[in-house]
């Protein structure tokens, strides 16, 4: 069986391969490999570091562990897995919106009485949109919880966030998932390895057998390209790790000597180590990003001042009657020096034959929606795929 380390491993393996077909130069491939935690880099611990991760995750092992000794009887546990609308985003122009998706998940454990230690993390799914989209960023989060209400329903609990106005997912996943957590403290470290994984595999959307009409995320190897694990370490590496994790109530204080905790090992690992200068990250990838063989590809884009990200252009919302939003906030381009045509993903432009492709879609998402209305009078679809 494959540990937690292992699974870390396996996320570098892509990211190499990923270099190799690229064919990176030293100087990028150096930064890149420094970003992952080989060495390191001063002063700064991304998301995407393996051995940071490594750490991290046996630090909150010990800090659950220890919470879980010192717990009263008859305290319960739960698994909470939050997957909204609001982190969904598209490979080839990535909005991240981390601020809107932890005051999300915050408001919605306070109101259920809960406490728990949360992580979030980027997933790619494979099979979502296609039809030459790109592919499909799943931002979301994980969290432990616990509470020592005998009364808490965990099934009416999750009906009602399901069923709120604030959590949906045209993917038609179920935005929200509670589950009960018997063996606790035989599954913490378990459940601390999958809270603080990279991702080292993708998701394909299938239809749900639980739940008739919602599809559900798989995990999957196959279909999993370096060049898209690669894509989404560019999003991690602009992250710090202590940022991607926070608690709720009582789990706030964990979290703290979580990072304490993480903070010491990291020095104590690192001492001797000749850690790689500090570095323009953004710049580095935009670099990066110019040997690949498509222009489609801009960077990041992080709003972290809580505005909620503008919703995919191959989503169709199921409160409005707004199939397709415009492609005003999709492609928009930076300025330019004159007689310099715009290249590679610094531009932040797509090209004609993408937006060709997009508002042929368009086209077809809005007939069907004409002929759903001529024929039962409903104007509202699920948006799967």
């Amino acid at each position: 069986m494959a540990t937690a380390n292992d699974k870390i491993d396996d996320f570098g393996k892509l990211i190499e391969q990923a270099a190799a077909s690229l064919k990176l130069s030293p100087k990028l491939l150096r930064r890149t490999r420094a970003l992952l935690g080989t060495p390191g880099v001063q002063g700064y611990v991304p998301a995407c570091d393996m051995e940071a991760r490594s750490v991290a995750t046996e630090a909150m092992v010990d800090v659950l562990s220890a919470a879980f000794k010192a717990a009263p009887l008859g305290r319960r546990y739960y698994w909470l897995t939050f997957a909204p609308d609001c982190g969904n985003t598209l490979d080839r122009r990535p909005v991240v919106n981390r601020k809107k998706l932890k005051r999300l998940i915050d408001k919605a454990v306070r109101k259920l009485m809960l406490d728990g230690v949360a992580a979030l993390e980027f997933q790619a799914i494979t099979n979502y949109p296609r039809q030459g989209l790109g592919r499909a960023i799943n931002f979301h989060g994980h969290m432990f919880a616990w509470t020592d209400d005998p009364n808490f329903d965990p099934a009416t609990a999750q009906h009602a966030l399901n069923e709120s106005r604030a959590w949906t997912s045209a993917l038609t996943v179920l935005p929200v998932k509670i589950d009960p957590v018997v063996h606790a403290l035989a599954d913490i470290r378990r459940l601390a390895a999958y809270m603080l994984k990279l991702p080292y595999e993708a998701k394909t959307l299938k239809p749900s057998r639980e739940h008739p009409g919602r599809n559900v995320l798989v995990s999957r190897l196959n279909g999993y390209r370096p060049e898209l694990a690669l894509r989404l370490m560019e999003g991690l590496s602009q992250i710090k790790l202590t940022d991607l994790v926070f608690g709720v109530a009582s789990g706030t204080c964990m979290v703290s000597a979580w990072r304490r905790d993480l903070r010491n090992a990291l020095d104590v690992a690192r001492r001797d180590r000749k850690l790689a200068k500090p570095f323009n990250v953004a710049r580095h990838w935009r670099r990066v990003n110019d040997r690949r063989r498509s222009d489609n590809y801009a960077p990041y884009e992080f709003r972290d001042d809580g505005a909620r990200p503008p919703l995919l252009p191959f989503i169709v919302s199921t409160s409005t009657r707004r199939a397709w939003p415009s492609l005003d906030n999709m492609a928009r381009s930076r300025p330019h020096k004159a007689g310099r045509p715009p290249s590679g993903p610094t531009s932040r432009h797509f090209s004609p034959g993408f937006i060709k492709r997009w508002q042929e879609r368009g086209k077809r998402v809005q007939e069907a929606l004409r002929k759903v209305s001529t024929a039962s009078g409903n104007h509202q679809l699920d948006g799967g795929i």
